[in-house]
């Protein structure tokens, strides 16, 4: 997929890595198909509540597992990927992304290479209210924070450092966890 399109979603958390990208656009992709940029006006934060259970909890345990959101805030920033999609690549993501909402973002986008001109715009997820109070023994999976964490390393040593610069700090245990709908759990 060429740089040129005219949608891109900015990739903050997971989308960062090309690999869980690819699960969901049904294509591959790797590091230098996603261009980087940053999102102004925007926090990173740990407080979106997953559908991921601690491993070994029992079915009727609450889902505690917390993944990034970003959060309005006018004096920050944070640093992703713009992933060009097509209209059912979006569909696909906003299957994906069913708990937050996409946002219109454009005139935020700061691109750290050469913008496509005119005609095009850049929107992300931002969790809704509901999915964003973190219940008691709230914690990070393993299996997220490794993607995630890998996926920022993956643009270089200068894009993790910032990523880890413009991601608020927490004090959630990490733990591993089980999926919803993961052939693999």
């Amino acid at each position: 997929m060429r740089f040129d399109h005219t949608m891109y979603i900015f990739g903050y958390g997971s989308l960062l890595h090309p690999g869980s990208a690819n699960v969901t656009l049904g294509r591959t992709a790797t590091p230098q198909s996603f261009p980087t940029a940053v999102l102004a006006g925007y926090a990173r934060v740990w407080d979106y509540v997953t559908g991921m259970r601690r491993d070994g909890a029992a079915g009727d345990d609450p889902a505690r597992g917390v993944a990034l959101n970003v959060t309005p805030d006018p004096a920050a920033v944070c640093n992703g990927v713009l992933i060009a999609v097509s209209a059912e690549e979006l569909r696909r993501l906003d299957l994906r992304e069913s708990g937050y909402d996409r946002v219109e973002v454009s005139s935020s986008i700061t691109f750290d290479t050469e913008p496509p001109g005119t005609g095009w715009s850049a929107y992300t997820y931002v969790g809704r209210a509901e999915k964003r109070v973190l219940p008691a023994g709230a914690f990070i999976p393993t299996r997220y924070d490794a993607v995630v964490r890998e996926g920022a390393a993956l643009y270089g040593p200068s894009f993790a450092a910032c990523f880890a610069r413009t991601t608020r700090p927490h004090a959630l245990p990490i733990r591993d966890a089980v999926y919803p709908n993961d052939p693999g759990a």
